[in-house]
């Protein structure tokens, strides 16, 4: 019997070791769709899910007091989407350089 592709996927992942990395992305990829959905400032951009924490990046104050604003609702609907991640935690970051969408 066939397995399915979404059963195969995760069991090649760990066998590579790389499934935190598709996790990471699938948390980073998932977080931008919901900033976009959700009316975040265009210059907000989630970089990097690692330990639990997820950085967004902004390039000025008020962008990051914008996405403050959203912060627990996205941390809820990254916790609901991602049950078995523990993702715990948003970091609003101001980067100098100029982000690349």
């Amino acid at each position: 019997m066939m397995d399915k592709i979404s059963a195969l996927l995760p069991k090649v992942l760990n066998k590579r070791g790389l499934r935190r990395e598709a996790d990471a992305s699938l948390v980073v990829y998932a977080a931008n769709a919901w900033l976009h959905a959700n009316h975040a400032p265009e210059e907000a951009i989630a970089t990097t899910y690692a330990r639990g924490e997820l950085t967004i990046a902004v390039q000025n104050a008020i962008a990051g007091q914008e996405c403050y604003a959203l912060h627990d609702d996205l941390l809820l609907a990254l916790q609901n989407k991602f049950p078995v991640l523990p993702i715990q935690r948003i970091r609003i970051h101001r980067s100098k350089e100029p982000m690349v969408t």
